[in-house]
């Protein structure tokens, strides 16, 4: 018999790397997971990891990430930012191409702007334009007025190093981290919440759903506050890990 392709479940998939980092942060900073004995959810029969704690008790701990809605209109933010990193790379290489040398660059983005790959070789050669100076000798320069800026382009910075000599393009943020949107988060538990009634709850009532921020990626870049909180759920625990780093609890049921 055939086995079903596990895709984006896969356990060496970029997707399922990123969850078992999230869940190994949250467990370094959680005294709840000390001495815990942890494995891999089976995909689409359990929950992404299975604790079984020191007084036998278990539960599943589900883990997402948490995304802006779409900058553009049937876009997947996190579609853009890929796209993005993906444009600087050829940017890099038209820049090589084009023998500049000891030159770094940042370009920002306008996520509000809808590229297509069509647009990328003419965004590069005007971007190599504008940041040749730098690789000429002039120590740093910033372009930000928008008639000289190509489509989809709201910033470039760009430095003259001495070393190394190969040129290099890079995606830059610049936006305002704001405060998370209580709907925002509410959808995103009640789209998880649907998983939870559908496929664990008969053989995991208690389950903790952790949900990664990551403050490092544009598509997801946002602030939980530290007394933010849900009213109701039928998760048992909800988390937030904020930035590797910071652990913000929503809801735990008495």
């Amino acid at each position: 018999m055939r086995k079903k392709a596990l895709g984006s479940e896969h356990p060496n998939s970029p997707k399922k790397q990123r969850e078992g980092a999230a869940f190994r942060a949250l467990s370094a900073l959680d005294p709840s997971f000390s001495d815990a004995v942890i494995r891999l959810g089976r995909p689409g029969e359990e929950p992404d990891f299975v604790v079984t704690f020191r007084d036998k008790r278990r539960i599943g701990v589900e883990v997402v990430e948490l995304f802006h809605s779409d900058f553009v209109r049937g876009v997947p933010a996190k579609a853009q930012e890929v796209f993005t990193h993906q444009a600087a790379q050829h940017f890099t290489e038209e820049c090589n191409r084009a023998g500049l040398s000891n030159v770094l660059a940042s370009v920002e983005f306008d996520f509000k702007s809808l590229l297509r790959k069509s647009d990328i070789s003419n965004i590069a050669r005007r971007v190599v334009e504008l940041i040749q100076p730098a690789a000429t000798g002039t120590p740093t320069v910033h372009i930000w007025h928008k008639s000289e800026l190509p489509y989809g382009v709201r910033d470039i910075w760009a430095h003259h190093r001495v070393s190394p000599r190969e040129a290099f393009v890079g995606v830059a943020w610049g936006g305002e981290v704001s405060p998370i949107e209580p709907g925002q988060i509410q959808r995103c538990v009640h789209a998880k919440e649907r998983k939870f009634n559908d496929v664990y709850q008969t053989h995991y009532p208690k389950v903790w759903l952790l949900i990664l921020v990551d403050p490092y990626q544009a598509a997801s870049m946002v602030y939980v506050p530290s007394d933010f909180r849900i009213p109701s759920s039928a998760f048992e625990r909800i988390v937030v890990l904020q930035g590797w780093s910071r652990v913000v609890e929503l809801w735990r049921a008495a």
